[in-house]
């Protein structure tokens, strides 16, 4: 006997019918696209399949974009069948409509009381529920939000594809959400529960819901409005458990993993099956689990070329090993130079975006290291070609030109600044390198060892403000110098706080090991940097234990942190010149050094510095490793002392 049943008014409001009713039920001729379903729009003359259905925010709704109707199943079947009534008589019938096609078991349960419910009651529910209220409710904001339109619409998003994909709009302001909340009966203790990242960043963005492969809503995410995609963009207002790629869906068997969300988000609207994105992130192996665990079989990743390409290309051969651990085929693609998935499927479609991943062939160690020779290769004929004639690969320089010019510029590299001991060799390593950093955009690392990092400071105040190095150490009498001082200060302190600056010592840098670590950290956040090691025979090397000598080991070590990282690297260290050079005042060559062996063989360049006759400062080039004729550069030093350059 089938359970007798409350009147519809009663108990089957919008909200708990359409938690189960789904499009499968209707009787519209559907194709699977994703998580979506797409059929002929019936509202709109002629007719075309733009027609949407999407679980979006936690029920199904449809969408035609071309014409703008959209609703729940409840609006669709009262837009198809019941246009011609009004109000809450249309309501009623598109309701009792959706009654006849449930079964009487499915009838009886949405009749159980809440409270009866086990699986109600439970945190699985109440998670789902304010997550669930949580993207509708920045989903109704977005629709609200005129700033976040005009931004999504530079993205190429209206609002009706935003719908589809339940994106939405925090403005960072807690209080109207929780009243939605209260308004749905929803208890502020298990708001701050399950968002409790909800109060971490009160940064306007743009928020996402993500589901796992089951179809549920495990977090929401947002993301800065940055034109430029970023990993820092993406934040989670739920804590996530474990590592779930966005938009994974069942069944897929060759996913396509791009970088960002519009990336997947773009691929996934124009009907490329199976487009998974990881937010940014560097691929894991749960989240290589995880599509092999939905039906994957070979995985597809989509490179942006990146500004490291042996960086990049060591994390390929990374992620290569971990599909091949799970028996996955592995492919790589690497887009054209300046271009990410998102801008790819849009200036050339999805029939170009096919063909490039078809002809790609999937990677083996051993076609990973053909791939890397044929592209290092290319990537360096393009670049070359693309500058002008007589242009510098490396860094400009305004105070030492022709040393700059004579070497192409100043590229990454090992260079040794070296000289007779007392020479002050830190007084030309801060002209150097507050040329490189006001001639170029980058960032300095000054690394000391050779004396305390707050005289460093005071040596940059006085290089920048142009008096000597102990006018800084107290107040002037003349008021102009004082000014220039604290101007020299706060310039400094500017470049600190634009990130293009930092200073380390001893304190910071116990060792190489820490040295390479704090770097690796730097240069992936910024390619544009140079490093300036004062001291470098004082480093305290802890790796290459293969290597016996000491001072060949801390040679070694530079050396590693140039080809490790790809970036200039300036070191200074005291040498001796043979006797009979420095009583004739020749130019020195590299055979009159006296010094280990490892100091001059392992740099690509040794620029040596010597006082000639009356105290004159010179700079010699002894050794060029990418070839060339010697050079020999008459220097000059200002009045103060701070300031070296070449004499004009």
């Amino acid at each position: 006997m089938n359970p007798e049943l409350p009147k519809p008014d009663f108990l089957y409001s919008r909200q708990k019918l359409r938690a189960v009713i789904t499009p499968r039920r209707l009787s519209v001729a559907l194709e699977r696209q994703g998580r979506k379903w797409v059929g002929t729009c019936p509202f709109h003359e002629p007719e075309s399949k733009s027609l949407y259905f999407f679980d979006s925010l936690g029920y199904w709704e449809f969408k035609c974009p071309d014409c703008g109707v959209g609703g729940d199943l409840i609006d669709f079947i009262t837009h198809v069948h019941f246009s011609h009534l009004e109000g809450d008589r249309a309501r009623e019938a598109s309701i009792g409509h959706w009654m006849q096609l449930l079964s009487n078991s499915e009838k009886a349960a949405l009749a159980v009381p809440a409270e009866s419910s086990s699986w109600l009651q439970s945190g699985v529910y109440e998670r789902s529920r304010v997550l669930d209220s949580f993207a509708q409710y920045c989903a109704w904001t977005l629709e609200k939000n005129e700033t976040a339109r005009e931004w999504l619409a530079s993205r190429g998003w209206n609002l009706g594809q935003s719908r589809i994909y339940g994106l939405g709009y925090f403005n960072g302001e807690i209080d109207p959400f929780l009243d939605y909340c209260a308004l749905n009966g929803i208890d502020q203790s298990v708001v701050f529960f399950y968002l409790d990242h909800l109060d971490a960043s009160r940064e306007n963005c743009i928020t996402f819901p993500a589901r796992n492969s089951k179809g549920q809503i495990y977090s929401v995410y947002g993301r800065k409005m940055d034109p430029v995609d970023v990993p820092g963009d993406y934040q989670a207002f739920s804590s996530v458990t474990g590592e779930v790629p966005f938009n994974i869906t069942p069944g897929v068997v060759n996913p396509i993993v791009v970088s960002g969300l519009f990336d997947s988000l773009t691929a996934d609207h124009l009907g490329i099956p199976g487009v998974v994105s990881l937010l940014r992130r560097q691929m894991t192996q749960g989240h290589v689990y995880k599509l092999k665990a939905c039906g994957a079989e070979s995985l597809t990743l989509v490179l942006e070329r990146g500004t490291n390409r042996l960086l990049q290309e060591q994390e390929v051969e990374k992620y290569l090993n971990l599909a091949m651990g799970l028996g996955l085929t592995f492919k790589s693609v690497l887009l054209p130079k300046g271009y990410t998935a998102e801008s790819f499927l849009r200036n050339h479609g999805v029939q170009e975006f096919e063909n490039l991943l078809q002809t790609t062939a999937p990677d083996t160690s051993r076609t990973r290291r053909r791939s890397i020779i044929m592209q290092e290769i290319s990537d360096m004929y393009e670049e070359n070609m693309g500058r002008e004639a007589g242009q510098f690969h490396g860094y400009t320089m305004e105070r030492f030109p022709k040393l700059a010019k004579h070497i192409g510029g100043i590229q990454p590299g090992y260079y040794l600044i070296s000289s007779h001991p007392f020479f002050d060799k830190s007084s030309f390593l801060i002209s150097f390198g507050m040329d490189l950093l006001e001639s170029n955009p980058c960032k300095m690392i000054y690394v000391t060892f050779e004396m305390p990092r707050k005289q460093i400071f005071n040596r940059l105040v006085a290089f920048l403000a142009k008096v000597s190095y102990t006018d800084v150490l107290s107040r002037q009498a003349s008021p102009e110098a004082n000014q220039r001082i604290l101007e020299a200060t706060r310039n400094l302190m500017g470049l600190v706080k634009a990130n293009r600056l930092e200073i380390w010592d001893d304190n910071q840098v116990t060792d190489d090991r820490t040295l390479l670590a704090m770097l690796k950290d730097e240069v992936h956040e910024n390619r544009n940097v140079f490093v300036c090691v004062d001291g470098f025979y004082r480093i305290c090397a802890k790796t290459r234990h293969d290597i016996p000598d000491i001072d060949e080991r801390r040679s070694a070590v530079m050396l590693d942190i140039y080809k490790t990282l790809g970036i200039p690297v300036f070191c200074t260290g005291d040498m001796e010149l043979s006797k009979w050079v420095s009583d004739s005042r020749k130019a020195p060559q590299l055979s009159d050094i006296i010094t280990p062996q490892a100091y001059v063989r392992d740099p690509g360049f040794v620029i040596f510095l010597a006082n000639q006759a009356e105290g004159a400062p010179e700079l010699h080039l002894l050794k060029n490793r990418m070839g060339g004729t010697p050079l020999n550069v008459a220097l000059q030093v200002d009045d103060t002392g701070t300031q070296l350059r070449e004499k004009v």
